[in-house]
Formats: C-alpha cells, sequence, structure tokens
C-alpha cells in the first residue's frame, strides 16, 4: 500500500489529544524515534510558541531534539510508524537526505 505523505503531513499539526495518547512519536526532521512524554513546547492554536508560564497548550508539537514541528504519532491515524516512513517524509518535506546523499557522490567523483 502506498503511503499519501501529503495526508500524513497534515497530520503532523494540530494534534495534541492525537501526540499524547500515543506510545511513540517520531520527527521526520531528525528522524528519530521517541516517547511523547520528552515532548515539552509546541505552538499554540495561534502559532505562537508556547509560555511555560501561560495557561494556553501546544496544539501542534515541536521535537525536543531539533525543534522542528515534524511530529508524528505511531498508529494514531492508521499507520505505523517506522523509520523508513520517517525518511520518507523527510525526503519530501526537507529533503537534506536526498541533498547530502548527491553530494557525497559528487565529492567521490571528484576526490
Amino acid at each position: 500500500a502506498t503511503v499519501n505523505l501529503e495526508g500524513l503531513h497534515r497530520l503532523s499539526s494540530f494534534h495534541r489529544k492525537e501526540v499524547l495518547a500515543a506510545k511513540r512519536v517520531g520527527c521526520f526532521c531528525c528522524l528519530r524515534i521517541f516517547s511523547p512524554k520528552e515532548i515539552k513546547s509546541g505552538c499554540d492554536v495561534r502559532g505562537s510558541i508556547e509560555n511555560k508560564n501561560k495557561d494556553r497548550r501546544w496544539q501542534t508539537a515541536f521535537c525536543p531534539y531539533c525543534m522542528v514541528d515534524a511530529i508524528l504519532p505511531d498508529r494514531t491515524f492508521g499507520f505505523r510508524l517506522t523509520k523508513k516512513l520517517l525518511i520518507a517524509m523527510e525526503s519530501r518535506w526537507f529533503g537534506r537526505l536526498q541533498r547530502r546523499s548527491m553530494n557525497s557522490h559528487q565529492g567521490e567523483k571528484n576526490g
């Protein structure tokens, strides 16, 4: 079955309930998989960074490792969170791994 990357990307925001209910979450920016208990901040509905002194709670989680809002909860939306899926999402939305790979191959040819 083909995964709809655009559909999954839409699920990476305004997902507080799903993230907190998940056993694991993954970041498709830094490719880490971790417990949602590690998430300490995010954006609220208006897009401002959560301030611990305010009552507002984040609705879109920030990764605790890279501080990017690229978090997907495992199984909540009917998909299984894997490193392969995170790599596909990173490739589609950030493309750094693809560029890094291309640059390393060019370096081998030039070296």
